[in-house]
């Protein structure tokens, strides 16, 4: 359980390139595949949501481990794409920021006089 742990952190997300669903939603996947003599340790674990699961087995994309907490997916097309864990989450919604936007507009000192701290 530590080790899914540990993967979960480092990569809070799906690691097939562009995804977004939550490493908790998603199969935890041996990068070398176990199959294939690729080992149960954190340096060879990484979640992929199940579609894409799918896709790593039964097309020919591939996931190489850099030692780094950065993975290298390359497409069948060749293309590589880095995977690092830092500054994958989505930005706000629109709407979210809309709100934010307006609530900093909307709070004038005044409103804070009586603030105790």
């Amino acid at each position: 359980a530590a080790m899914i742990d540990h993967a979960r952190l480092v990569h809070p997300e799906c690691v097939f390139p562009g995804c977004t669903v939550p490493s908790e939603q998603a199969d935890m996947d041996h990068t070398e595949d176990h199959a294939f003599g690729g080992d149960t340790v954190p340096e060879n674990l990484a979640p992929l949501s199940a579609d894409h699961h799918r896709v790593k087995h039964h097309t020919r994309w591939q996931f190489v481990q850099n030692g780094d907490d950065t993975l290298t997916a390359t497409s069948p097309a060749g293309h590589a794409y880095t995977i690092r864990p830092e500054g994958r989450t989505r930005p706000a919604p629109q709407a979210l920021m809309k709100a934010a936007a307006a609530v900093a507009a909307t709070t004038m000192e005044e409103d804070l006089a009586d603030c105790p701290f």
